[in-house]
């Protein structure tokens, strides 16, 4: 797919950072990810192969608003972006790793009852927990990639997100080959670049080596850990964004979308807020239908009204970096809590610029 105007993967690059935003990741995690995936692809694949990589890696967390309710209210003490962050770096397959990890910095900033009431949810839960989780993020994570021009093998990373090498993952159990090349792919770029980015390079390189015939496929590991100094030092270039090095880590012809797309790609932004709460179900949309209406009675032409369609499909986009706990307070907020609403209009404007 060449035809349109605007290419794929600066549409889902913007996505990516709202994502990293949603799950309280540094900014720009994901879009590093997908490079690292992309150069891991052309050492084992074709240029077809490192395409769907590409998308697939920016497609990785599109899913994770889809628990964001139960994330907070029951494991997450309020704050399910807190939890999300916590609980990226947990391998379910290393108890003696995921136990200490969740006891010791879940909720850390709750209240103790609170805190204490979270760590015993899901530690209580256990497999129930993780089930539910995997179900409902990989359910709207296809979803919303069904509103995106994708090939079927990346939007795979949609379902297989979080299936693990060793059988043990979900939401379908899927082990070894099973799993789709391009998920396994992506799942050993997002790894080595979530830890690089927490602990330093050496803390990445330990951990896919941990998760190597658990997590991950360890031969995708094997092959990384050769080179890994070199793909590393390409990704932290400080002569070169990471945007830029995203654009060109997808190989030509470059996937491009056209209007009719653009519009079910902000529908995509829109349904990946509103997940945040049950109170937000179709917010975005029902104000992008007011936008318009607004524009058709003022005598706007059609490009406006679609420009403000589309703006007001976008213009929450912000929200999904703040716990939802706050965004759910039967209450006044405090001056904090004030703070963090506020921060949301600044995240939005910093997604989409």
């Amino acid at each position: 797919m060449t035809e349109g105007h605007v290419r794929l993967v600066e549409v889902l690059g913007t996505l990516s950072l709202a994502c990293d935003a949603a799950d309280g990741f540094a900014h720009e995690t994901t879009m590093r990810s997908a490079v690292l995936a992309a150069g891991l692809a052309a050492d084992v694949g074709d240029d077809r192969l490192v395409g769907d990589v590409v998308v697939g890696a920016l497609l990785r967390h599109i899913g994770c608003t889809g628990f964001a309710v139960e994330e907070a209210h029951r494991f997450g003490a309020g704050d399910d972006v807190a939890l999300r962050s916590v609980m990226a770096e947990v391998d379910f397959g290393r108890p003696d790793q995921a136990v200490p990890l969740v006891a010791e910095r879940l909720a850390a900033h709750a209240p103790p009852p609170d805190r204490a009431a979270a760590v015993e949810a899901i530690l209580g839960d256990g497999p129930l927990a993780g089930a539910r989780h995997d179900a409902a993020q990989c359910d709207a994570a296809e979803r919303l990639a069904r509103l995106l021009p994708v090939t079927a093998e990346a939007a795979a990373v949609a379902s297989d997100a979080f299936e693990r090498w060793d059988g043990h993952g979900g939401p379908a159990g899927l082990a070894g080959d099973d799993i789709s090349l391009v998920a396994r792919i992506v799942e050993v770029g997002y790894v080595a670049e979530l830890f690089r980015g927490r602990q330093g390079r050496g803390g990445a390189e330990a951990e896919l080596r941990a998760r190597a015939g658990g997590q991950l496929d360890p031969q995708l590991v094997d092959t990384f850990l050769a080179t890994a100094p070199e793909r590393f030092d390409r990704v932290t270039d400080p002569a070169r964004s990471v945007w830029e090095q995203l654009c060109d880590a997808e190989p030509a012809p470059h996937a491009r979308i056209g209007d009719p797309q653009l519009d079910d790609a902000a529908l995509a932004f829109a349904r990946f807020t509103d997940l945040k709460s049950t109170w937000l179900t179709g917010h975005s949309e029902h104000v992008a239908d007011l936008a318009a209406l607004a524009a058709a009675e003022q005598g706007l032409d059609v490009g406006r009204r679609t420009a403000l369609r589309r703006a007001g499909l976008l213009h929450d986009i912000g929200r999904v970096g703040v716990p939802t706990g706050i965004w759910d307070l039967p209450r006044a907020l405090s001056q904090p809590e004030r703070d963090r609403v506020r921060f949301h209009s600044w995240e939005t404007e910093r997604i989409l610029s």
